[in-house]
């Protein structure tokens, strides 16, 4: 693939001797000043009609105006799809723009010279059964009910780093990204925060999986050994045995209320304990249980407090303050990432432009975000 940046030393150059500015530009070309402001600064990359109408404005060929190279270190991607939702070029490239910002913070985190991984891993439920009690044990996860933080605790010891953010219930297309930084050998999951409380640890576990099991690579038998780690590492089938072993029938109606039950107390899917109770009865050669439709059922089931998304389990509300949204992040998912962020702002080129790229969000969001993020390092300073 090619790295594209912008020719800005022959694009200002060329500004100078026509006695043009970035306003001209932002005029002729009908956008704001923030976004030109943007290119000018490498925190985004026009698009290709801003890129043709640019090179007709300074009148150079387009071979001028963009530079073009080979690049091995590009950032690898995933998106976790809501349903089968296809991404457009347009989504790809945008995740690649995030992950050429990303690099920039690369700098001001202190990593890991050594990585957890799994050294050939098997997609068998006794293996995983075993790699799953190591892997607790190893970050002192002693209770069925795995925290935000623990989970935290083992993506930070893989070089990982959690970014929650506010895509919005409605026409998000994508639970979570993978952006995966070759030359640093770091990993970025972003996790949109206004989803269902209960399907977010098994995404995380999910995401760990494949951080851990490199060597898996073909891509059905990855996300079969994903899905698997993931159910164990949550509810493990010993918990299913003591689940199936309380229950006073197999009919769905005696089933149910503890499965959900069981789902709220641990913040899981009630899926995931479904999936987890059929894989200890298939051990023992017992009748399997089907219950369809479980997580509408469950939704059905939950009282209003609890049928909740991520956003309102953290802030007990839809729409948190900016200064809010940056001390979660710092608390309960990357301080690694918020520190560089801060670091970033006092050493480097810092902007608003920079902030959107980073969390994908709105202009105005990205100015509330950036304001938060300057304040705190200005009283961090006063403070010393």
């Amino acid at each position: 693939m090619l790295k594209q940046q912008l020719n800005l030393s022959l694009i200002n150059e060329k500004l100078k001797s026509s006695g043009l500015n970035q306003s001209d530009i932002a005029k002729e070309l009908d956008i704001s000043r923030e976004s030109v402001s943007q290119w000018f600064s490498d925190d985004n990359f026009p698009r290709p009609r801003h890129l043709l109408a640019l090179s007709n404005f300074l009148d150079l060929d387009y071979s001028e105006v963009v530079i073009e190279e080979p690049d091995e270190n590009e950032p690898v991607y995933a998106f976790r799809k809501v349903h089968d939702t296809v991404h457009s070029k347009e989504d790809v490239e945008k995740v690649k723009e995030i992950g050429y910002s990303l690099e920039k913070l690369i700098p001001f985190i202190k990593l890991n010279s050594f990585k957890t991984t799994l050294s050939n891993p098997k997609n068998n439920i006794f293996y995983i059964s075993e790699i799953v009690k190591d892997l607790k044990i190893k970050f002192g996860i002693k209770s069925t009910l795995v925290e935000f933080e623990e989970i935290q605790k083992i993506f930070t010891g893989c070089n990982a780093f959690v970014i929650p953010v506010l895509w919005g219930e409605s026409d998000n297309k994508t639970n979570s990204i993978h952006i995966h930084l070759p030359e640093s050998r770091t990993d970025w999951i972003y996790i949109n925060l206004d989803s269902f409380i209960y399907d977010y640890k098994f995404w995380m576990i999910h995401e760990l999986s494949h951080l851990i099991s490199p060597e898996i690579k073909d891509e059905s038998e990855s996300e079969s050994f994903a899905d698997n780690f993931a159910a164990e590492f949550l509810f493990p089938l010993n918990q299913a045995e003591v689940l199936v072993k309380s229950l006073k029938s197999f009919n769905t109606e005696d089933i149910l209320p503890q499965l959900f039950d069981k789902a709220v107390e641990l913040i899981i899917s009630p899926y995931t304990i479904y999936k987890q109770i059929n894989k200890y009865l298939l051990s023992i050669n017992h009748e399997l249980i089907d219950i369809p439709k479980i997580v509408d059922t469950f939704k059905e089931y939950l009282p209003h407090d609890k049928n909740i998304t991520l956003t309102e389990l953290f802030f007990n509300k839809k729409l948190p303050e900016p200064e809010e949204y940056v001390n979660l992040i710092e608390k309960y998912f990357s301080k690694d990432f918020i520190n560089a962020l801060k670091s970033y702002s006092i050493n480097e080129s810092f902007s608003v432009g920079f902030v959107q790229n980073i969390f994908h969000i709105s202009l105005q969001d990205s100015k509330n975000i950036y304001s938060a993020i300057k304040l705190q390092v200005m009283n961090k300073f006063k403070v010393n």
